[in-house]
């Protein structure tokens, strides 16, 4: 079901019944649509799980763990998604991002489902502790999206950053797996100031 959030609200609690139109929070069957402009924040003790979540403007800040199985479903990330107090955001199926996700701390995760991203917008991992985590047996497939800064293989032997074509991050990808890793970890590039931003075009990440 398509759930949308109330014009009338303009900052809220994600889980409060009553910012809902139809009074229903979003659970694991359903798409959050948020198209209000409104700032949406997500903030429970408890992990948060949806289909999907369409943000046609305003922001979503995940202050909590949050999941969404089938990433924007077949609408986009037009505002800002900010992801804070090392919450995890997990998320698989298509993320059409054409604004901006933001990792200011914590995981951006592919984990339980493979993920396929486009929209041309920009994925930050700014923050302390941002990291995205590609999980054994999935699949990150990036087409145009901007991942800022550059980012490296925590811990792998070869730190080169993943700023180059799809065969080399192939290639690093198995090399990491000869060491039997069972999840790739990524984590900003912070000792080149003046070589912070790099576009992944085509790359894809997979664990066997």
């Amino acid at each position: 079901m398509n759930i949308y959030w109330k014009g009338t609200v303009p900052s809220g609690s994600f889980t409060s019944a009553g910012n809902w139109v139809q009074s229903s929070v979003p659970g694991i069957s359903d798409i959050a649509e948020l198209t209000t402009g409104a700032t949406v924040t997500v903030s429970t003790g408890a992990p948060v799980t949806v289909l999907g979540v369409n943000l046609a403007l305003g922001a979503l800040l995940i202050n909590t763990d949050f999941t969404a199985t089938e990433g924007t479903a077949i609408g986009s990330n037009k505002g800002t998604i900010e992801v804070n107090n090392g919450a995890q955001f997990s998320v698989g199926g298509a993320v059409k991002n054409v604004n901006t996700i933001n990792v200011n701390s914590g995981k951006l995760a592919v984990d339980d489902f493979d993920l396929t991203v486009n929209g041309g917008g920009l994925i930050g991992l700014g923050g302390s502790g941002a990291t995205l985590v590609v999980s054994a047996g999935r699949t990150l497939v990036n087409f145009d999206n901007t991942i800022a800064p550059e980012i490296f293989r925590e811990g792998g032997l070869h730190q080169c950053p993943f700023r180059v074509s799809k065969r080399t991050m192939v290639w690093l990808v198995r090399d990491e797996l000869a060491q039997s890793a069972t999840s790739l970890t990524f984590i900003p590039r912070t000792n080149n100031a003046s070589d912070t931003v790099a576009t992944i075009a085509l790359a894809v990440l997979r664990l066997h």
